[in-house]
């Protein structure tokens, strides 16, 4: 794991607006219980891509896991707003198709 996040790094230091990478190191922190470092990386990867629902599900764990309680209830707010118009998109979009 210690590869991957050094060449994420990497990555990052030659596109640092690609929200991607900034996810998936962010992910990687996570997964090694380094919530300061996860939650670093998932808030720029959050900022780069507002509407991604992934990046606000890694940030709620985060929050969780670290023991942040009251962060982790108001990202599950988030991600169950966005989940919400995320279903609706797909029956509109399936209505206009018929």
């Amino acid at each position: 794991m210690d590869e991957a996040i050094a060449a994420l790094k990497t990555a990052i230091a030659v596109a640092p607006r690609d929200a991607q990478l900034h996810g998936g190191v962010g992910r990687l922190y996570l997964q090694r219980r380094e919530f300061a470092d996860a939650e670093r990386e998932l808030k720029i990867a959050i900022q780069l891509d507002k509407g991604n629902v992934v990046y606000w599900k890694d940030l709620t764990a985060t929050f969780y896991q670290g023991g942040n309680y009251a962060a982790a209830l108001a990202g599950y707010d988030v991600v169950e707003k966005m989940e919400k118009t995320r279903r609706w998109r797909v029956v509109y979009s399936r209505a206009l198709l018929r």
